[in-house]
């Protein structure tokens, strides 16, 4: 068995809209004696942890919620959300942080986990850039190994119906990877993907294509789904011969998930039966 725990969207700094950011370093100390207290194998962060304001601010921010995760007793790994990233640079935030946030993977009892840190530089008119240097990288890593792999990233690879949510119904192009399909062209290729791993929309959710489970996880201070107070959500994830995930806070959402079969993939779609005019 493997255990993970993981956290997303920490968003440390000034409350606005719905974040409940003013929240954020008392969940996150309630989140550390947790993962001191449970013992996971390893810790998962899946970015964004500040809203970004100006280079100086930034860093402070960044050094509080940092102050924080090196309280951990245990592996800790983190990527990079679009607010990482906004002032500070890869360097700031591996300096503070003392730890990796480029893109790296480690194996553990034949499990491959891929942490993917994409260019999240982002514009809220055209959204994340391309970045074909980061996709190469990622197909290059999946090829060293074809067992059971689990890809954590912070923008989710599927984010599924986006009805209701309060920041991506009217923006889906803000919730992706402009190259989306070929990503998941690539991991439907790989015999041994299990699940991928992400957060950025806010909200838990769960969709499945070619038995590859894509999660996306809640942010910590999120208000929009929970009667405007900070959810305070973090997720246990269970391997053994099957996936458990259990998101635990204010609400609680529980997934038992089978593995996918080795190398399985979905027939292609059924064509249409509507006819067209001619």
């Amino acid at each position: 068995m493997i255990k993970i725990l993981a956290i997303t969207d920490i968003h440390h700094g000034k409350s606005f809209e719905t974040k409940r950011s003013s929240s954020a370093l008392d969940i996150l100390d309630r989140f550390v004696e947790h993962a001191n207290r449970s013992q996971p194998d390893f810790v998962v962060d899946l970015g964004d942890r500040i809203n970004d304001v100006d280079q100086e601010t930034d860093y402070r921010l960044m050094q509080e919620v940092a102050e924080k995760f090196n309280q951990i007793a245990v592996r800790r790994e983190h990527v990079l959300g679009n607010h990482d990233v906004a002032f500070l640079t890869n360097e700031d935030n591996e300096t503070l942080l003392n730890a990796a946030v480029r893109s790296r993977s480690f194996i553990l009892d034949d499990w491959h986990f891929i942490f993917w840190s994409p260019d999240t530089r982002y514009s809220t008119q055209s959204g994340f850039p391309e970045d074909e240097k980061a996709v190469e990288w990622l197909e290059a890593t999946l090829d060293q190994h074809s067992g059971p792999t689990v890809l954590f990233c912070h923008v989710p690879q599927v984010t599924g119906n986006l009805d209701g949510n309060y920041w991506f119904e009217n923006n889906p192009w803000a919730a992706v990877l402009p190259y989306k399909k070929r990503i998941l062209d690539i991991l439907a290729d790989h015999p041994g993907i299990q699940m991928t791993v992400g957060g950025h929309i806010h909200w838990p959710r769960l969709n499945t294509l070619n038995g590859i489970h894509h999660i996306t996880l809640p942010s910590i201070i999120e208000g929009f789904f929970s009667a405007g107070t900070a959810c305070a959500l973090w997720t246990e994830i269970i391997i053994s011969d099957n996936l458990t995930i259990n998101i635990t806070g204010s609400q609680n959402w529980e997934w038992k998930l089978p593995l996918r079969e080795y190398g399985h993939k979905w027939p292609a779609p059924r064509k249409s039966s509507r006819q067209t005019a001619s």
